[in-house]
């Protein structure tokens, strides 16, 4: 299982991932691909959008150990001969991350990358990012992960990282729970939304695989296991 931390290092911000009514199950990961897109500012989301970032007791994933045969700058370099961008290192104190955000429009919205490290000397990658948002659905809708757009996010995303049959075992896990189990059932905000998520994970060996679907976003981890 994965170890949640209250100090988290990839948290999900504007498209807000706190439930307001009770989400499927709670842990979470996921990937990301397809054909180089029409970049975002290098690195970072654009101004005005809603993208990753750090917080407190959101509940989200953290690795706790390095995944296998998978080296950090490797990744960040292959995102960038993908996506034609830039990645950047998030320079906060105690942030051992490398983000990119390049516009997706399989998805009509932004692809959301951040490759993880247990330490600021390290090269290992203890945890995978990959999130797709899309602003325009307004405050309750849902996107639609199709295998294509869920191969695509695989490939762009955590594809540096997958050996094997890795690629085909993580696309079949976010193309089969990219969907919200069932409609969000609660009291709406003030703002009228209904914030459900569905959480699923999986163990794939090397690493868990955590998918969560939230309104306007779909999030992906690989994280990885504590020694």
């Amino acid at each position: 299982m994965v170890q949640h931390k209250g100090l988290l290092l990839a948290a999900l911000t504007a498209t807000a991932l706190t439930a307001g009514c009770s989400p499927a199950a709670k842990p979470g990961p996921a990937p990301t691909t397809g054909a180089p897109a029409t970049r975002s500012a290098a690195g970072t989301a654009p101004a005005g959008s809603a993208g990753p970032s750090t917080g407190a007791g959101d509940g989200l994933p953290h690795g706790e150990g390095p995944i296998p045969d998978v080296v950090a700058d490797a990744v960040a370099t292959a995102w960038s001969e993908r996506w034609h961008a830039t990645p950047i290192p998030d320079r906060r104190p105690g942030i051992h991350m490398t983000r990119l955000t390049v516009d997706f429009p399989a998805a009509h919205g932004q692809l959301y990358m951040i490759v993880e490290r247990p330490s600021a000397e390290s090269t290992a990658v203890s945890m995978i990012y990959c999130g797709v948002i899309d602003n325009s659905l307004g405050v309750n809708g849902y996107i639609t992960m199709t295998r294509k757009i869920a191969e695509q996010v695989v490939a762009g995303c955590a594809g540096p990282a997958l050996r094997g049959d890795e690629p085909k075992r993580v696309t079949d896990f976010l193309a089969g729970h990219a969907q919200p189990d069932t409609t969000p059932s609660c009291t709406p905000t003030s703002d009228g939304t209904c914030p459900g998520t569905s959480d699923h994970q999986t163990d794939l060996g090397r690493f868990q695989l955590v998918v969560r679907t939230g309104p306007k976003n779909v999030s992906m981890w690989l994280v990885g296991r504590k020694p």
